[in-house]
């Protein structure tokens, strides 16, 4: 298989990148799509798979500051997705994000810095402005001639009121004229808003020679934010470059032990009023694919490539496969300084595969200030970081459609386990058994040396049918252990503690127990439930009376049923590391 060309995947990126806000479900995320079929045909790939899937479509048409008073002038301004059509007058005033003050003083209209934070401090900004019974708010960009817009986190759908990013240079004059004058702006928005709309994905399959039963899938999503070089038509590009190259390799004669499927997914960037407004288009795959799924044995997913520095070049992978990823020499400049990390939390098109079980290694470049600006253009890329990717994947790829034995370390999976669970058994009056599975996994530890050796001994001798066991044992351990660990958000813990994705809920049980607890040191959540109705119902009770016995009971319920998840989540998973073992035992013994 050739190297990639630089070159070819610059022509798909600014081929891309013509048509600008390819937002789900509009005409211009439907034209780059069609883009992407013609690019892929006259690469000599006739057979591209398209599904549809439905999505709600937001369309900014028209977003107009412009201040009224004490002079007049039109602030550039764009609007944050979901935000609704408006129009208002209002006096302009800077809003502090902890006040909790409702004003009734005629229409006003906010004006907030960005924040620290990249997406909680504009959530935090529009909730406040909301609170505050705003008609809008504006949100300074954080640099220099930027305008920039992200999704509301929480919202979970429209908008109640317009979100406007503005450039930093406009927000400090507004500023200074509101410290020497009264400021009324004007404030016009226009949005489209279908609830029925489409979007789709795109699939391209190139077919091994059977001999395997696992798959190689890789994707990334092609809708964008303003005209989203980086993010995300570098990755596209990257995507159908290895598409390109790898069905060239097969017609000139190459064969492919695995099948792989290269999949361009809509709608990542929005489309929806759940959970994960984002990430629609490889939910939908997901969903509708589960036998391709079952048998993909690992999912290589982009996003965000090609931010020039500082962004840092990462690479994410799932325990079973970080490993491997690190192994892969693919440098190219100021690209081959590379961070790894691991698991890939939920922040692109590799997670419902991810959370299915399978194995997942994730290429980014990120944090940067470009990003979701009208700065991410193709004359702002880093092509040496997006060259980087590629090979990175092109090296990825073709080991893990060829590799008799699939480079996926069982063992690192489960140490991670073991030391997760091991911090949660040494953690003061913790009540659940974890102590029986690290045992099991160290029980698995001593059988290592046999396993490699019956590994390298197939390996040699071409046993292909002991080898599609290995693979199909290597592939169902990796799906246990990814199904378990997971990443959480938390911005703090008094434990201190690592997380599986459900024991989570183990330093969720012990707060609540030590909340309670304190709860009960009070004298009057003491009292028999008899003498609390006498209490509660007598005018003249003596007792400084709080509410504390209802909230108490519904605490304590809670803490039963975390007990009882947590209780079956690890009998459940003592029977998968259980049956890990077994399977091991049996691969030995061959």
């Amino acid at each position: 298989m050739e190297k990639t060309s630089i070159n070819r995947i610059e022509d798909t990126i600014r081929g891309l990148c013509q048509f600008e806000n390819r937002i789900a479900g509009s005409k211009n995320e439907a034209r780059a799509a069609e883009f992407l079929i013609k690019r892929l045909q006259s690469c000599g790939i006739q057979d591209v798979k398209e599904s549809s899937f439905s999505v709600i479509s937001w369309k900014p048409v028209n977003c107009q500051v412009m201040i009224i008073e004490p002079l007049r002038r039109k602030i550039e301004a764009a609007l944050f997705p979901c935000s609704p059509s408006a129009e208002s007058n209002g006096n302009l005033m800077a809003i502090d994000q902890t006040s909790n003050e409702t004003l009734n003083n005629g229409s006003q209209i906010g004006l907030s810095p960005w924040g620290k934070l990249l997406y909680q401090s504009v959530t935090t900004a529009y909730h406040q402005a909301v609170k505050l019974g705003l008609e809008a708010v504006l949100i300074s960009a954080p640099d220099d001639g930027d305008l920039r817009k992200v999704v509301i986190v929480d919202s979970g759908g429209s908008l109640k009121i317009p979100v406007i990013s503005i450039s930093k240079e406009d927000a400090s004059f507004l500023s200074d004229l509101m410290g020497s004058s009264k400021v009324v702006l004007e404030v016009r928005t226009e949005v489209d808003v279908d609830p029925e709309a489409q979007s789709k994905n795109l699939e391209v399959v190139i077919e091994g020679n059977k001999e395997s039963e696992h798959e190689i899938c890789i994707g990334a999503h092609y809708d964008a934010w303003f005209k989203g070089a980086a993010d995300n038509a570098a990755p596209v590009a990257v995507v159908l470059e290895l598409a390109h190259l790898l069905n060239e390799y097969v017609v000139n004669g190459g064969s492919l032990l695995r099948t792989v499927r290269f999949l361009f997914f809509g709608a990542e960037e929005s489309g929806s009023t759940s959970f994960y407004y984002w990430i629609n288009g490889s939910k939908a795959y997901v969903a509708a694919n589960k036998d391709t799924v079952i048998k993909t044995a690992a999912m290589l997913s982009l996003d965000s490539i090609g931010f020039p520095p500082p962004a840092p070049n990462s690479i994410g992978a799932t325990g079973g496969l970080l490993a491997f990823a690190k192994s892969i020499q693919a440098g190219h400049g100021n690209a081959s300084n590379v961070t790894f990390f691991g698991p890939p939390g939920y922040g692109s098109d590799h997670w419902f595969f991810e959370i299915s079980g399978v194995p997942t290694i994730y290429g980014l470049a990120f944090p940067s200030k470009f990003y979701h600006t009208q700065k991410d253009d193709p004359d702002n890329l880093d092509y040496d970081g997006v060259h980087f990717h590629a090979e990175f994947m092109r090296s990825a790829l073709f080991t893990l459609a060829n590799a008799p034995l699939l480079p996926l370390d069982m063992f690192g999976s489960l140490t991670e386990i073991e030391r997760i669970l091991t911090h949660y058994n040494e953690m003061k009056d913790c009540p659940f058994d974890t102590a029986s599975v690290v045992a099991k996994i160290k029980q698995i530890w001593g059988k290592k040396k046999a396993f490699e050796k019956a590994a390298k001994s197939a390996i040699a001798a071409n046993n292909t049918k002991l080898l599609e066991k290995m693979n199909r044992f290597h592939v169902l351990t990796a799906r246990t252990c990814n199904r378990t660990i997971g990443r959480t958000l938390r911005s703090s813990s008094s434990s201190g503690v690592s997380y599986l994705a459900r024991l989570e809920l183990i330093a969720d049980y012990m707060e609540i127990r030590a909340a309670v607890n304190r709860l009960k040191q009070m004298p009057i959540a003491n009292l028999a439930n008899e003498t609390i109705k006498r209490l509660e119902s007598q005018e003249d009770n003596p007792f400084s009376w709080v509410s504390i016995h209802e909230p108490l009971g519904t605490l304590e319920k809670e803490a039963a049923r975390i007990s009882r998840v947590v209780e079956n989540e690890l009998t459940n998973l003592l029977e998968a590391i259980d049956a890990i073992w077994q399977d091991m035992e049996e691969l030995v013994s061959e």
